[in-house]
This record gives structure tokens, C-alpha cells and sequence, in this order.
């Protein structure tokens, strides 16, 4: 398994656009053949910070993801609500 923990912060005041915009991007993800878990959650320290818990069969099914249309289209409207660069971090299961 492929997993991908994505971090977001995001502007404040923008985050309830920035929510509508992602679980778009959840839902439409969901549906792919390889994703086996997919989700949005938001921090419980920082309000303004949305972090995707991906979970993918492999890291080939990821880059077929990418390329997505719902991600190549929603993506960019999300980086226009953040407030500062992602952290994203990979993780191959042992």
C-alpha cells in the first residue's frame, strides 16, 4: 500500500470555500479503481489546517490520480485558498 498524508493550510476566511472545493475532490476520488481510502479531516489544534489521509493499492495507482481531470481542475482552486506551501509526506506500509 501507497499512502500519502497531505497537509493544507488554509486563508482564513476561505475555509468553508476551500471545504465545498475538496470534498468535491473527495468524492470524485472515492470512485477511482486503487484508492482504497480517501478522505478530508480537519485539525484539532488549528481549524484553518485540512489534512487528506490517501490511502492508494500502489504509488502507480497515485500517479494515475494525479492526472485525475477532477484533480488537474480542482487542485488549482484549492492552492488559491491556502495560506502558505502543503506539506505532504509519502508512506509505503511495512
Amino acid at each position: 500500500m501507497f499512502r500519502i498524508l497531505a497537509k493544507f493550510p488554509v486563508q482564513d476566511g476561505k475555509i468553508e470555500e476551500f471545504k465545498m472545493i475538496a470534498a468535491k475532490l473527495v468524492a470524485e476520488s472515492k470512485k477511482e479503481d486503487g484508492i482504497v481510502s480517501y478522505s478530508m479531516n480537519v485539525s484539532t489544534s488549528d481549524p484553518l489546517m485540512i489534512a487528506f489521509f490517501e490511502v492508494y493499492e500502489s504509488k502507480d495507482v497515485h500517479s494515475r490520480h494525479e492526472k485525475a481531470p477532477h484533480c488537474t481542475t480542482l487542485f488549482p482552486k484549492m492552492v488559491e485558498l491556502m495560506s502558505g506551501d502543503p506539506i505532504i509526506e509519502f508512506f509505503e506500509e511495512v
